[in-house]
């Protein structure tokens, strides 16, 4: 499973790469940016599985980054 992880605090999104390795998903990207995270999304070639988004973001929040993917 191939995982892109969405929150502008990286210490969350360490974590969340650890804990997810734990459970073994090791293809886990990160983004911390709204922008940075459509930008990652269009230029791969090997799409995305599954997209974990922090709701609460500025300036593009969670809910608008999912509605643009």
């Amino acid at each position: 499973m191939r995982v892109l992880a969405i929150d502008d605090e990286p210490t969350f999104c360490d974590l969340l790469q650890t804990r997810l390795g734990q459970l073994g998903i090791r293809d886990v990207e990160t983004a911390f940016s709204g922008q940075e995270a459509l930008e990652k999304a269009a230029s791969t070639e090997n799409p995305f599985d599954c997209f974990l988004v922090d709701i609460r973001m500025i300036p593009m929040d969670g809910i608008e980054i999912v509605r643009r993917l």
